[in-house]
């Protein structure tokens, strides 16, 4: 089911949870998960413990029942991995949802403030989201999301598990933790807080009936390798003593994990499990990455965690920083009593990035367009998706090189010593390159410990994967936002607040936030991005892509309300193209899968963009023969596109020359004034310059660049200078550009300061340009303006009519799908039919799974009876259209649409006509009684109206289309009218069906 549950989540999202801007608007395609109650969710994530240091993964002396049973009640995965072979990546894709060379290199990932986190899903979704434990991201708001945070944040001051402080933070009234507390520890624990805050958050939510979701992250097992007590059984144990401790802080952690989950079943610890919420409640257990060498302690004479000990790490080869098994697998345990399968296994192929669509899929909401990650919930549920995954590969990278704990001396490095390397898994192979130019190739299906090197043997293989990971290093994402604003036409090389067209690491939003409807076009040259995202703002956008080929490696989104359209073109990504309610129309190529939750409709017609805008020279003031002649009125160029309001002036805190200094050279404004010590003092003091221009009628404005050139006359002049303009508003924070650190004096340091407004805003409104000035000397020396321009591009908004979309010679046309297609129950497909060998054409080379709407019309001319025409081919259909629209031809033909494994045809066919043999007779009444009430009919079982069910209105159909040759069965045959015959059979139903079934 598509949308209702997401709606549902929605509104009852909590007061003052609002959803991030960057989280993109649309339908959740959900499958069958979405038929579970969303669930709460818990994430318990270990930092260095090793998959071999627990009793799921055959631990045998290290004690963790709580653990064993978790994986007793639920499913472990054996094919799992981290984010990263360290802390702060691996952490980055769990919060993220995309892979770590998506990010800055090394072991202290920042996050971009404009990426949507898990905690960002959770809260759309109406979840309370606390953060508890170590944290170790940085980032603008690396919490966003969170309602609440206790723990530590710095990577390096978890280290100490008895930390002399702890912190906390609550989110504001906008949704953000900006403000940390720091709390005395007390000798405390560190793990043991965490942990206690954590379960007494699940109580609080669960007694107030809130869904939650609860990351909390153990220290555990990382160094210092510090615990208040040995386990018991680590005394007998005849290993050295940082080993006693690791198995100790592994068991210690796992109490912690029973205690949680003893909050689960009894929420406020009255012994009486009636308020149980554990049947509701996803947990899962991972580790950040794999068992580390490191940790030791002259002081205590103990030396650094061997993962050779107690087998931390499995069969698999390597260590904390590898890229073999042994850095980047982790133990994943998933329980949900009820509804995942206890004591289930699954192999699925899987990573951290993974879990941020899955938790959108099972509580019901929207996944950001363009992660990395796919969701496996149909793998906890057991509810098989329509449609495979998209995610062939599974890529790592690690930069970071060794490190040295200053503390002790400790060199700690991977398993070899070429420190940069980047991995990718396919297929069951792992394929990995040092940065020495090193290859190697795994098999690890059959050979888990990576001892085999199979390079020499396969190298095609190899460096054909290595060429795929090299790709996916696209380094930090960059959001790229297309403004359309003003509503005219624009081109899509224009206007993209990044100044530039995006490139491979972009994610792209094209959205329009004005009236009506915006029509963007990509044509000229090939565009390459990272995602797409059309649509979603508060007007409508239509996406016109007439490049040779437009590519969106990590999916392309098309909003409601919003329009791709496709002509000649082919479009192409690696993962989905997904129709949120929006439309997909043209006719070209589209590669890759399709999930239409909107309007696919092909069509041969041509869409005319609108001429270029036109020169972006806007405005040049003549200085020539004037000296400080304020309003200065004379230009060298102005744009027929634009007149000046105000010309170039004396702003009120400035002046000109002071009486007597002798500084004029002519053919310049000479400025005293601009004493303020700030940009905000010399706002507040009015010190700048000024001119005002505005669009003549009908064209809109959008501003390039603005120029000032000017030179300091002796070295108490101003040395500070900030373009501002009234679209950002004038106050410190919105200029376009600050000149600082001007030292040079004389007109022989005259320099050019020229500021660049990528805001792509455009504005039929006045535009008042400002120049301000700072840290002057008492008016002591001047600066001498010279020259002042404004570049600007200008677009006439009567373009409109000439972008219409307007029919070519013929306007049906085939839209070819290179992979497979999924329509919901909230999709709809329109086809047109015009004549014999003239029609639309969905011409899928994948499987074609059909729900929700076949929308058909017939236009210029009627078909004749039993023509049939394809309006869907597919190397497989599966299912059929749940309604068919305009089945009606006219009085005496209607659109049979009939389904066959690879095809879905169209035949005009006499009302009636069940079995398309050319009259409506005996044959034809049989099928629709003996299929009376069935919802999910077709024409072939009497559905001829086409809305889901066999009815009373089809029975009609084939009475009053009764052909002369067969005679109408004895219950009937004295009724004198078919509509009163019509009536007397669906009377007689119950009999009939008894009698003849």
């Amino acid at each position: 089911m598509i949308g209702a549950h997401w709606l549902t989540q929605r509104l009852r999202g909590r007061l003052g949870r609002s959803k991030p801007a960057s989280l993109a608007c649309g339908l959740l395609v959900a499958g069958a998960a979405a038929a579970q109650p969303a669930p709460n969710v818990v994430f318990i994530l270990a930092d260095d413990l090793g998959i071999g240091d627990i009793g799921p993964y055959g631990q045998q002396t290290i004690q963790t029942p709580s653990l064993d049973a978790m994986a007793a009640g639920g499913m472990t995965f054996t094919n799992m991995y981290s984010g990263a072979p360290v802390c702060s990546p691996a952490r980055a894709t769990l919060f993220t949802g995309l892979h770590n060379g998506r990010f800055n290199n090394g072991n202290g990932v920042a996050i971009n403030g404009e990426t949507t986190t898990t905690a960002d899903v959770f809260r759309s979704g109406g979840y309370a989201t606390g953060l508890f434990g170590k944290l170790h991201l940085g980032g603008p708001n690396p919490m966003s999301g969170f309602d609440e945070f206790y723990g530590i944040r710095d990577g390096v001051a978890a280290w100490d598990h008895f930390s002399p402080f702890m912190e906390r933070g609550v989110a504001d009234v906008n949704g953000n933790i900006s403000s940390i507390s720091q709390e005395a520890n007390n000798g405390g624990y560190t793990d043991d807080l965490v942990a206690a805050e954590s379960i007494q958050f699940i109580r609080d939510q669960a007694q107030a009936n809130e869904p939650f979701y609860t990351q909390l992250n153990f220290q555990i097992a990382h160094f210092d390798l510090e615990v208040p007590e040995l386990e018991p059984y680590t005394e007998a144990l005849d290993v050295p003593e940082q080993e006693k401790i690791h198995a100790s802080m592994v068991t210690r952690m796992d109490r912690h994990i029973g205690s949680l989950m003893d909050a689960l079943r009894d929420p406020n610890g009255d012994g009486d499990t009636s308020d149980s919420i554990a049947d509701n409640t996803l947990v899962v257990f991972a580790s950040d990455n794999g068992a580390a060498i490191e940790g030791s302690d002259p002081a205590r004479g103990t030396g650094p965690h061997d993962p050779e000990t107690f087998d931390s790490n499995g069969v698999s080869r390597g260590w904390k920083r590898d890229l073999y098994d042994g850095g980047i697998k982790t133990p994943f345990i998933a329980h949900w009593a009820g509804t995942i399968e206890a004591g289930s296994t699954s192999d699925r192929l899987g990573s951290f990035s993974d879990f941020l669509p899955t938790a959108a899929e099972l509580i019901g909401t929207t996944a950001p367009v363009g992660i990395d990650g796919e969701s496996y919930a149909d793998v906890l549920t057991g509810a098989p998706k329509a449609l495979p995954g998209t995610r062939r590969d599974q890529y790592f990278e690690f930069t970071g090189g060794s490190f040295v704990n200053g503390a002790n001396g400790d060199f700690v490095r991977p398993s070899t010593d070429s420190p940069a390397r980047w991995a990718l898994i396919r297929d069951g192979f792992k394929a990995i390159y040092f940065n020495d130019g090193t290859i190697e190739l795994y098999d690890l299906a059959n050979d888990p410990s990576e001892s085999n090197n199979l390079y020499p043997s396969n190298s095609s293989l190899a460096i054909d994967m290595i060429l795929t990971a090299i790709d996916q290093d696209t380094g930090p994402i960059q959001y790229a936002r297309f403004n359309t604003d003003g509503g005219a036409f624009f081109d899509l090389e224009n206007a993209w607040n990044t100044g530039s067209v995006p490139g491979t690491n972009a994610v792209a939003t094209v959205r329009h936030e004005g009236a009506g409807t915006a029509d963007v076009f990509v044509s000229g040259a090939s565009a390459s991005l990272l995602a797409l995202d059309v649509g979603g703002g508060a007007g409508g956008t239509q996406l016109v892509a007439q490049a040779s080929t437009l590519t969106a490696a990590n999916g392309v989104r098309v909003n409601a309300g919003s329009t791709l359209r496709v002509e000649d073109v082919t479009v192409t990504t690696l993962r989905e193209v997904e129709n949120f309610g929006g439309r997909i129309e043209g006719r070209g190529t589209v590669i890759g899968q399709l999930i239409n939750a909107g309007t696919v409709a092909p069509d041969n017609r041509s869409t005319t963009p609108p001429p270029r805008p036109v020169s972006p020279d806007a405005i040049d003031f003549d200085f020539s023969g004037v000296q400080d002649d304020a309003p200065l009125t004379q230009t060298s160029f102005l744009n027929s596109n634009l007149q000046l309001v105000s010309g170039f002036d004396f702003g009120p805190g400035t002046f000109p020359r002071g009486a007597g200094a002798n500084t004029d050279r002519g053919n310049e404004f000479n400025v005293s004034g601009f004493n303020a010590g700030s940009l905000s003092g010399a706002v507040a003091l009015n010190d700048y310059l000024t001119f005002t221009v505005a669009p003549v009628d009908g064209v809109e404005m959008i501003v390039d660049s603005i120029s000032f050139d000017l030179w300091r006359n002796g070295g108490n002049a101003a040395n500070d200078y900030a373009i501002l303009t009234s679209l950002a508003g004038f106050q410190a924070g919105q200029e376009l550009g600050q000149l600082n650190g001007v030292f040079g004096t004389g007109p022989g340091s005259q320099q050019r300061f020229t500021a660049f407004d990528t805001s792509g805003t455009a504005t039929t409104d006045p535009l008042e340009v400002r120049l301000y000035g700072w840290n002057a000397n008492d008016g002591l020396a001047n600066t001498h303006i010279t020259g002042v321009s404004l570049d600007a591009t200008f677009v006439s908004l009567s373009a409109t009519a000439a972008a219409a979309v307007a029919p070519g010679a013929d306007a049906f046309g085939t839209l070819t799908l290179d992979g497979n297609y999924q329509q919901t129950d909230e999709g709809r497909l329109e086809i047109q039919w015009a004549q014999p060998g003239e029609h639309d054409l969905l011409s899928i080379t994948g499987t074609a799974v059909l729900d929700g709407q076949l929308g058909l019309q017939a236009t210029l001319a009627t078909p004749a009876a039993y023509e049939s025409f394809a309006l869907l081919t597919a190397q497989e259909v599966v299912g059929r259209f749940a309604e068919i629209d305009g089945v009606e031809i006219d009085g005496s033909l209607a659109w049979a649409v009939t389904y066959s494994d690879t095809e879905v045809t169209a035949t005009a066919a006499q009302w009636g006509d069940a079995d398309l043999d050319g009259f409506v007779g005996q044959t034809d009444l049989n099928t629709v009684l003996l299929n009376w009430g069935q919802t999910d009919g077709t024409w072939a079982t009497g559905d001829f109206t086409g809305d889901g069910f066999v009815s009373q209105f089809d029975l009609n159909h084939v009475l009053l289309n009764w052909g002369d040759q067969v005679a109408l069965p004895a219950e009937t045959q004295n009724v004198p009218e078919p509509g009163v015959a019509a009536g007397l059979v669906g009377m007689s139903l119950t009999l009939l069906r008894r009698g003849g079934r």
